[in-house]
């Protein structure tokens, strides 16, 4: 990658992407990013299993006909591991009522519907 110093502290912010990917293109892309940059931090939305499990029906017809349909969901523990195996520490996530909880205060109470996880993990 052209003009990256791999010297340099780096964040990857992998936003909406992870749940298109095969568990094999996932866990290939984490080693790519630890030879990209040794020194580095990821940061990443996911979907949690028991989240995808809840998606109502209409919701699931909208993702198949947009052709969207996620093909990767996580138990929070198996993403952790994941993220551990490609040399990240200090792994940490986020429910959407964590995040609105540790983030935005201001908007507890507000309901939250299917949501995407949040996680973070550095070397």
């Amino acid at each position: 990658m052209p003009g990256l110093d791999r010297e340099a502290p780096t964040i990857f912010v992998l936003e909406g992407l992870i749940h298109y990917l095969s568990a094999e293109r996932f866990a290939a892309l984490l080693d790519e990013l630890a030879v990209l940059a040794p020194r580095r931090r990821v940061v990443l939305s996911f979907i949690r299993s028991e989240m995808y499990a809840a998606a109502d029906s209409l919701f699931i017809r909208l993702v198949q006909a947009l052709r969207e349909v996620p093909r990767l969901h996580f138990e929070t523990a198996a993403l952790h591991d994941a993220l551990a195996r490609s040399g990240l520490r200090g792994v940490e996530s986020w429910t959407g009522e964590a995040q609105v909880e540790r983030f935005a205060p201001e908007a507890r109470g507000r309901p939250l519907r299917l949501s995407q996880d949040v996680a973070h993990g550095g070397t």
